[in-house]
């Protein structure tokens, strides 16, 4: 990896995981990520123009299908995301969310039939470990209520929502590359599925009840909303740039978990969540784990 990917990287980590402290301490609901989504849409709509959005018409009809679809799962993961944040900690609920490889490990090697590698297999029990760990406070015991609940629910809720758009990306980025370059490519498709996860929001803040209303988010964290959604795009942004910069992408898919550390800090300094070291040492294990993962799925092991 080149320098410049290794710095694109690192400040992707911190810019997730500050989105994610900023959401925990909002849980607002899906109004909070339909404000900030209404605001990328806004500021991306000159370069979508500029890089001939409107060419996008003339795409085949899978295409459409698949950002219908993406659309969907980003909600439903923004859904999950602001309701586990609600109700438990972020140093647990974080590192939850971030085990979407292992089920798209999972999910794809269903799909397609394959075992996983011995690699991805030591990976997948290294994952499995380190939640097992998350919620344990020594001196308690191994508690029932800490593992079944509702935050831990709804945290898988969302890591299996991010595994669907995931699984859905790659299928939809093939249509787009058949007409565009790739980086112009990527940026098209991502503002088209904002577009579509912004609609399927839009609906889901409808018809779920919400604590508070559209008006009443804009009113009290109206900037916060709209900085969190522009650090949720950057943060794709900064990926896709370190991925074209990089000959290894299993390195820059590894580099990622680091922000899972970066989340349980955060939970742990700055919110003055409790059990420290044993987070901190199962968000560890977790990110070795999806290391493992990340490196033989993208070797094709």
């Amino acid at each position: 990896m080149s320098p410049l990917a290794i710095v694109l990287v690192l400040i992707s980590c911190v810019s997730h995981a500050t989105w994610n402290l900023w959401t925990k301490q909002s849980s607002k609901g899906l109004n909070f990520f339909l404000l900030g989504s209404l605001g990328v849409l806004a500021a991306g709509l000159p370069v979508f123009w500029f890089c001939d959005g409107a060419g996008v018409l003339q795409a085949r009809p899978e295409l459409f299908l698949c950002l219908a679809v993406t659309g969907c799962f980003q909600a439903a993961y923004y859904l999950g995301l602001v309701k586990a944040y609600r109700l438990g900690d972020i140093s647990v609920v974080y590192p939850l969310v971030r085990t979407t490889p292992i089920f798209v490990l999972l999910l794809a090697g269903t799909l397609r039939g394959l075992w996983p590698s011995w690699p991805a297999a030591v990976g997948i029990v290294l994952v499995v470990f380190g939640c097992f760990l998350l919620p344990w406070q020594p001196g308690n015991g191994v508690r029932l209520k800490d593992y079944l609940n509702r935050a831990s629910a709804w945290a898988i809720f969302a890591a299996l929502a991010s595994s669907g758009y995931t699984l859905i990306d790659d299928i939809g980025m093939s249509y787009m590359v058949e007409r565009y370059p790739r980086p112009q490519a990527a940026f098209l498709y991502g503002y088209l599925e904002w577009l579509s996860s912004t609609v399927a929001l839009a609906l889901g803040a409808r018809f779920v009840t919400e604590p508070e209303t559209f008006r009443r988010v804009w009113t009290l964290e109206g900037r916060r909303a709209l900085t969190v959604g522009l650090l949720i795009f950057g943060t794709y942004l900064l990926i896709l740039w370190a991925y074209a910069l990089s000959t290894q992408v299993s390195y820059v898919a590894a580099m990622r978990q680091f922000s899972i550390v970066l989340g349980v800090l955060a939970g742990i300094s700055l919110l003055k969540e409790p059990g420290g070291r044993t987070r901190i040492l199962a968000s560890a294990v977790i990110v070795a784990g999806l290391i493992l993962i990340g490196l033989s799925a993208a070797r094709g092991r």
